[in-house]
């Protein structure tokens, strides 16, 4: 089992700050424009010579705000801040904050990533997108691909309790974006 710290933070009007919980070199981190969930990994610190994974704290999710990039691996001091999360709207928040189990909404379908990964929203670079939203999509359409070392894993709509057909209304990942394992990619509503 990996070593891991829980992360401190601040809030400051709508943003909440992400702060270091120790003395280390911090990597990994998240970019501008993820998506964080609660309790996600979001990078690793190094202390003297030992890794120790860095997680979100319960309830904490959010938007990745800008935040300077350049350094892959930054040295940092005890509650120096790391990067800003900014506020989803309501819905999305609403599905960040709770666990897998409590995330249905009656009506509501989400499909969560599989694994840690690159999603990809089309087959190659010249495709079409699998899925846009407002789409109907039957059950076992291939929605899109997550690669993870060089394999690339079909993401389709499919599960308990999911219906035969649904209406995609929500895409919440861009194409070529990073994904955490049970990181929300797309909600479906019943079709009417």
């Amino acid at each position: 089992m990996q070593r891991e710290f829980v992360l401190l933070y601040q809030k400051e009007n709508d943003t909440i700050l992400i702060q270091s919980p120790c003395v280390g070199f911090v990597a990994n981190l998240p970019f501008p424009g993820d998506i964080l969930i609660p309790e996600s990994q979001v990078g690793n610190v190094q202390i003297l010579s030992s890794q120790y994974a860095l997680k979100l704290p319960k309830g904490v999710c959010g938007k990745v705000g800008d935040y300077d990039t350049n350094m892959k691996v930054k040295p940092v001091g005890y509650q120096e801040i790391l990067f800003p999360l900014l506020p989803l709207d309501q819905i999305k928040s609403d599905i960040f904050s709770t666990t897998a189990e409590e995330r249905k909404v009656e009506g509501e379908y989400t499909i969560f990533a599989p694994s840690d990964g690159i999603f990809y929203r089309r087959p190659s670079p010249d495709s079409p997108n699998y899925v846009e939203k407002g789409n109907i999509v039957k059950k076992g359409q291939v929605l899109g691909l997550v690669e993870v070392m060089k394999c690339f894993n079909q993401i389709a709509f499919q599960g308990s309790g999911i219906p035969d057909q649904a209406k995609l209304v929500e895409i919440y990942v861009q194409d070529a974006c990073e994904v955490k394992y049970q990181q929300p990619l797309f909600v479906f509503s019943l079709v009417e």
